[in-house]
């Protein structure tokens, strides 16, 4: 990742949540530890790897801003609470 990049970690997700924003099976039989996958979310491409503390998803920096208000307003829906 360059320094043109923002991460966001997203530690265990509800699988609603997950389900609304990516477009991608990331159940743990098909997205164990250690995988690596682009998607896109709110119309951003973004890269998400499941590390040991849930999620990452990197993003141009750009748009890490706006993604994070539209992911924090999002979760709210199923009760996720991000900080």
């Amino acid at each position: 990742m360059s320094s043109s990049g923002r991460g966001i970690n997203c530690v265990p997700l509800t699988i609603a949540f997950r389900d609304q924003h990516f477009s991608l099976d990331l159940r743990e039989a098909s997205f164990p530890m250690g995988s690596v996958a682009s998607s896109a979310t709110h119309h951003v491409g973004v890269t998400l790897w499941s590390s040991a503390e849930g999620y990452e998803l990197f993003m141009p920096r750009g748009f890490a801003l706006s993604l994070w208000e539209g992911l924090v307003e999002s979760a709210q829906q199923f009760g996720v609470e991000i900080s």
